[in-house]
């Protein structure tokens, strides 16, 4: 822990927070938990294929694509979308699953591909294992992961998917000190069983969450909701984290 403190310390202050949804705010968190649970060898050896992106620009590069519109065919690698009574059935389509699967596998072999493949590898790592970690993109099929699921957020009309990609997270200025109270509350046990590389465990921790996901009534997204759920995207928030933090550790670890 006394080691802990000085690194979140030391990366909150190279990290810039901003309001915007999972993608931005998220994603900028969990690339900061990740780099404070690596030494610096690793750092260096990421840092030299990300072709001059901070960290907070790498995990976030998958949405910036999508803003522009050149990224179409990446739609669906952000999400899986499953009926609620089904559990994942592997297949060829492409979803988070599949892709993150296959990035990590070149990262994993990362000496036979040439630096370009690995920084957009690396680009896809940052991203999706935020991504997976969103109870919603690994949502059910009849409402679209929530995009369908209409409702009132307190004093505005928004959907399910919406409230969990941002609004929880803005409504209670969710930030890298929040996460970190959590990350160190955690036994070592606990953060051993979180960062093992298992990219299927980690779509079905997700999944047991949706059951809370839902739990709203008449529409309407309630204040007690939100200081519940708040607390549940600390914790993903930190999760993906470690896990990106694994990922890394374990393929640009001498």
């Amino acid at each position: 822990m006394k080691k802990l403190l000085p690194l979140l310390f030391v990366t909150l202050c190279n990290f810039h927070f901003k309001t915007y949804a999972w993608g931005k705010q998220g994603h900028s968190i969990i690339a900061a938990i990740a780099k404070s649970q690596l030494d610096s060898a690793v750092i260096k050896k990421v840092d030299s294929y990300l072709m001059g992106l901070s960290w907070e620009e790498t995990a976030c590069w998958m949405d910036g694509l999508k803003t522009t519109g050149n990224a179409e065919y990446m739609k669906e690698w952000h999400y899986i979308n499953i009926p609620r009574d089904k559990t994942y059935v592997k297949g060829k389509t492409l979803n988070v699953v599949n892709q993150l699967e296959y990035f990590i596998k070149i990262l994993k072999n990362h000496m036979m591909h040439p630096p370009a493949t690995i920084t957009e590898a690396l680009r896809m790592v940052f991203h999706l294992t935020g991504d997976i970690a969103q109870p919603l993109h690994c949502g059910y099929n009849d409402d679209k992961g929530g995009t369908r699921c209409n409702l009132r957020f307190l004093d505005r009309v928004t959907n399910l998917h919406s409230v969990w990609d941002s609004e929880i997270a803005e409504e209670k200025k969710i930030d890298l000190w929040r996460c970190s109270k959590y990350m160190m509350s955690l036994l070592p046990e606990e953060k051993i069983r979180i960062q093992k590389v298992d990219v299927l465990a980690w779509l079905n921790d997700s999944r047991l969450l949706l059951k809370e996901v839902y739990a709203f009534q008449d529409g309407y997204i309630d204040k007690k909701y939100i200081e519940k759920n708040a607390l549940v995207v600390e914790q993903q928030f930190v999760k993906a984290g470690l896990r990106l933090a694994a990922i890394l550790n374990a393929n640009f670890r001498d």
